[in-house]
């Protein structure tokens, strides 16, 4: 899940604000979020996606877009497919063009390392 925490007082109060659903998004979301001028928030979550290269999906790359009525909207603008990276598991960031970068922990290169390949770095153009 994507959830904020605001303090209070002396209280802290956390606000789900996404909740991933099995195998339509990504799943697993590992590292930060990143915010762009919109605040819309992007992340990468380590499975689902396409499941036809990896058992549990080689990962995504994900945009949360706050709608107008309230909540928010996942849109997936990268499903890896191991050939091009698996397990993006890194924080992302954005360059001063808006172009995405991050990292996976395996995929690329599949002669490499037992066939799981070595991971890659990436860019996300929008």
């Amino acid at each position: 899940m994507v959830f904020k925490l605001s303090h209070t007082s002396s209280v802290w109060k956390e606000t789900v604000l996404h909740t991933f659903t099995c195998c339509s998004g990504g799943g697993m979301p590992h590292g930060g979020l990143v915010r762009d001028t919109a605040g819309s928030l992007y992340g990468s979550a380590v499975e689902f996606g396409d499941t036809a290269s990896c058992h549990s999906g080689c990962g995504v790359v994900f945009k949360l877009s706050r709608l107008a009525g309230g909540g928010w909207k996942e849109t997936v603008l990268h499903a890896f497919d191991k050939s091009d990276g698996a397990g993006p598991g890194s924080s992302l960031i954005f360059d001063s063009a808006g172009n995405l970068y991050g990292t996976t922990e395996s995929g690329g290169n599949l002669s490499d390392c037992f066939s799981a390949g070595s991971g890659v770095v990436f860019q996300i153009v929008p």
